[in-house]
Formats: C-alpha cells, sequence, structure tokens
C-alpha cells in the first residue's frame, strides 16, 4: 500500500552549498520517422521506441530531451532555455520482427553523426538501450550510476500489454490519433496499460502524462510514485516527482526530491529554476540565492531565472542598489513586461527619489503600458509641485476636468489672489476645493464658506476640506479635525 503523500516528512534544513560551475545543457529533440516501413504494429513499436528513448536520455547529465512538437516531459521542462540544441532523427529499417533503428544527431546541417543498433518489435527495450548507451559516448553525456542496467529492462511480461503502452505513447506523440474519450480506462491507450499491466512503471508515466493533461496532478503524482517503485532511480520520473510535489504547493516534498536529484548526479542546470522555486518556497532563501548564483552569465539573463532572482532576494533583504541591479537584468531580459520597471519605480519612491522614479516614466511605452507611465507621470508631477507639468498629462490623457484643476491650482500658487471663481460651479469636489482656497486667499471669506458648507456634506472627512475649515475658522478644535483625519497633514495647515 502507497504511503499517504502528505504524510511524507518535510525537508531537513539544507547547509548553503558553495557556488560550483554546472556544466552546459544539451537540448535533444527526438523526431519520429518519417518513411514508414508498413509493418503490423509499426506505430506501436515506434511510439515504444520513443518512451525508452525519452526516458533513458533523460538519465544523461545535463540533457534534455523532448519528442517532436511536444514540451519536455514533467520534470525536465524547467531547465534554463540557454542550451546547445540538437536533434535526433529516429529511422528503422529492415523487416519485422528484425529491425535496424538509427538515430541522426546534429547540431546543424554540417554536424552530424549517426549511431545504430539492432531492434527487435518484442523486446524493443534492448534496442533502445543500445541506442542511449550509443549517444551517450557521442555526445559525451555520461549517465547516472547504474542507469544502462535499467535500460534494457523488460517493459511487461505480458506482449499484448506492451503493445497497449506503445499504443498508448503513440497517442501521446502524435503517431496515432488521440482516443475521443481521454482518460477512460477502455477507451484511452494510456489508462487501459496499467489495467492489463499495473507493474509496468513506463506506462504508468505515460498514465500520469495523461492524467496532467486532464487537469489531475494528484493523480499524476500517485501514477509516478508508482512507476518509481518499478525504476526508482530514473532521473525522469525521480524529477516528476519532484516537480508534482511543488505543483501540489508540497514544497518540502520538492526540494528533498531535487536535493536527492542532485545527490545522485551533482549540481546540474536542469534543476537549478525548480530547486531554488522549491527552496524559496520551503523557506530556504540562501540555498536558492546559492543555486541560482551558480548559473552563468547567460542564464543568468533569462527572463525566468532574473524574475526568480528578484522574488530570492524579495525574501533576502540586502542594499537597495544590489537589489535595483536586479530588477535591472530582469528588465533587460524581459524587455516587454512592466513589473520590474514598476519595482524599480517603488524602489525610488519609497526612497524618495521622485526625480528619479520620474526619469524611469519614459520606458513604460515600449512594454506597451504607456498609459500606466503616464498616469504615473501625473502623480509624480503632483507629489513633486509640478502643477503645469502634471496639467499638461493630464490633457494628454484626456482629462479636462482634472487637468483644468491642475492648471487652477498652478495659477493659485503662482497669484494667491487669482480669480478662479469659474471653478466656484465645477461638479467636481476637487474643483471647488480649489476655488474655496483661492476665494479665502483673496479675501472673500463668504465666497470661501458658502463653498466649503457644500464641501463638508460631500467630503466630511477629507482633511484638505477639515483644513479649509481650520483656515476660516481659526479655531482650535478644527486644527484638531484636522490631526485626527490625517496627522501628516497637520504640518502644511496655515
Amino acid at each position: 500500500m502507497l504511503p499517504r503523500l502528505d504524510d511524507a516528512p518535510p525537508a531537513p534544513a539544507a547547509e548553503v552549498p558553495e557556488a560550483v560551475e554546472l556544466r552546459s545543457l544539451i537540448s535533444l529533440q527526438l523526431l519520429p520517422p518519417t518513411t514508414p516501413l508498413g509493418f503490423r504494429w509499426e506505430a506501436e513499436t515506434t511510439g515504444l521506441l520513443l518512451m525508452l528513448l525519452e526516458l533513458g536520455l533523460a538519465d544523461l547529465n545535463d540533457l534534455v530531451p523532448r519528442v517532436g512538437a511536444l514540451p519536455p516531459a514533467v520534470g525536465l521542462g524547467r531547465a534554463p532555455a540557454t542550451a546547445d540544441a540538437w536533434t535526433a532523427q529516429l529511422s528503422l529499417s529492415g523487416e519485422a520482427p528484425a529491425l535496424t533503428a538509427k538515430l541522426t544527431l546534429c547540431s546543424g546541417p554540417e554536424n552530424c553523426r549517426a549511431v545504430l543498433a539492432p531492434v527487435s518489435t518484442e523486446a524493443p527495450a534492448v534496442g533502445a538501450a543500445a541506442l542511449v548507451a550509443a549517444v551517450a559516448e557521442a555526445m559525451n553525456r555520461a549517465p547516472r550510476a547504474g542507469a544502462d542496467g535499467a535500460w534494457a529492462d523488460r517493459l511487461s511480461a505480458d506482449p499484448y500489454a506492451q503493445l497497449i503502452t506503445g499504443r498508448g505513447a503513440a497517442t501521446v506523440y502524435g503517431l496515432l490519433p488521440a482516443p475521443s474519450q481521454l482518460g477512460d480506462e477502455r477507451a484511452d491507450p494510456v489508462m487501459r496499460a496499467v489495467l492489463i499491466d499495473p507493474t509496468n512503471p513506463t506506462a504508468e508515466w505515460m498514465r500520469a502524462r495523461r492524467l496532467l493533461q486532464l487537469g489531475d496532478p494528484a493523480g499524476a503524482l500517485e501514477a509516478v510514485t508508482r512507476a518509481r517503485s518499478g525504476r526508482a532511480e530514473a532521473v525522469a520520473l525521480r524529477a516528476a516527482e519532484a516537480e508534482l510535489h511543488a505543483v501540489l504547493g508540497r514544497h518540502a516534498q520538492a526540494l528533498e526530491g531535487y536535493q536527492e536529484l542532485e545527490r545522485g548526479l551533482g549540481p546540474s542546470a536542469r534543476f537549478v529554476i525548480p530547486l531554488s522555486e522549491a527552496a524559496l518556497a520551503a523557506g530556504q532563501a540562501e540555498l536558492a540565492a546559492a543555486r541560482l548564483d551558480a548559473l552563468p552569465p547567460a542564464v543568468l539573463g533569462e527572463p525566468a531565472v532574473a524574475e526568480l532572482r528578484v522574488r530570492v532576494a524579495d525574501a533576502t533583504p540586502g542594499d537597495d542598489a544590489r537589489y535595483d541591479a536586479l530588477l535591472v537584468r530582469w528588465a533587460e531580459a524581459a524587455p516587454t513586461e512592466a513589473e520590474p520597471l514598476r519595482r524599480r519605480v517603488a524602489l525610488r519612491v519609497r526612497r524618495g527619489d521622485l526625480l528619479g522614479a520620474l526619469e524611469l516614466v519614459p520606458a513604460y511605452a515600449p512594454r506597451g503600458a504607456e498609459v500606466e507611465g503616464q498616469r504615473l507621470a501625473l502623480a509624480l508631477h503632483a507629489a513633486l509641485g509640478q502643477l503645469p507639468e502634471a496639467a499638461a498629462v493630464a490633457t494628454a490623457l484626456g482629462e479636462g476636468a482634472l487637468a483644468g484643476r491642475l492648471a487652477a491650482r498652478a495659477a493659485l500658487e503662482a497669484e494667491p489672489k487669482a480669480d478662479l471663481s469659474a471653478l466656484a460651479v465645477d461638479p467636481d469636489p476637487g474643483a471647488r476645493l480649489v476655488a474655496g482656497w483661492a476665494a479665502l486667499d483673496r479675501g472673500d471669506r463668504a465666497a470661501a464658506g458658502q463653498l466649503l458648507a457644500g464641501l463638508r456634506r460631500e467630503r466630511p472627512h477629507d482633511p484638505e476640506v477639515l483644513a479649509l475649515a481650520a483656515a476660516l475658522s481659526g479655531a482650535a478644535a478644527d486644527r484638531a479635525a484636522v490631526f485626527w483625519a490625517d496627522p501628516a497633514f497637520e504640518g502644511r495647515l496655515r
């Protein structure tokens, strides 16, 4: 009986490792055969081969396999994008059941090499294992310890179960049409393969992928856990289990899974991003920082990595200059995102550097946030007392009434006795407040009092309205009312 997933012990506090130099990554795209041979069960045999190759190749250090146009399998798709891109074209020749499988490995049109192995349609795992071993040698990527002994493991003692496993894989990889009833144990060969032989770990791996497709990560995790009971050390399965723990919010278990991978493989760029996210979520931000800092500069400039580094810095506060440098890196890595720019502005506002924040406003437009940038400029100009500039921005935003009020305030500051009586009939309370102050400043206390009466009905707790009342009356009670409404406003009382 499987243990309850939520009974897993929390990950122990990890010692923060020293930064290490990580090996370069290889992204290897497995391409299905383009020329069919026409033998019976060809799609099923090809599906089995691709499944076995994808599973086995994941055991090679710093290699990320994927099949065709599909993304990498769960657990393998969080690697940095900065990788050497290779293709591996699979082709078959001969007559069933004795075939020859060839993988043509290419990193470009003029850099190709081929590896071959005999493959039996009755026991394809042996031939697939030989191909994986040949790829490891050709690409100088050592497998995890003991991996080669598992690659050739028989899929199932039941030939029919093996056939249905291949059929299910063929539907996952697009070699056969997807069943009309995804997830049905009789109509969907992915699910049926496990029903026929529950001891087949590769069938459980395919089932986990189908369950994810159906939006069931908890079921997928149970399937991967069962798969690991048959192939405990397979990197693809261990990584899938760790990622699914993270998806389900079990960050301590996810971190332990990734650290287990590191203990078996050594530090690897393949899992730095998910390991760091799990460490951060599990309250071990220093571990996350150490792992991210070990990445090469090119990888540190990737959007996902740059954003994650900022999130880690949020949890490990340091000096503002370093934090701003991380935000700059994120902004450069993600030139269409506004969030890093927002954070740079917020940092300057928090430090009281409003002019510095204003200097960043032009960068909003190229990130698709021009209006947001204009509204920020409006607020900053107003906060800096640059009322004519604020009025000009309000006009550009199509907010004529606001522009008029700002222009009126600017005129009032330039000439305290300016006649702004036209604002007295403005439906906006803010405009009438400006008119009230203008009336008071030119000595028309009656007009100011009349405007104040209406404003107090509409905005009884507005500190600016209360301040106008205090200025008119000079009463201590009115001044105290301003203080209670906004303690920070009292210092601006007249």
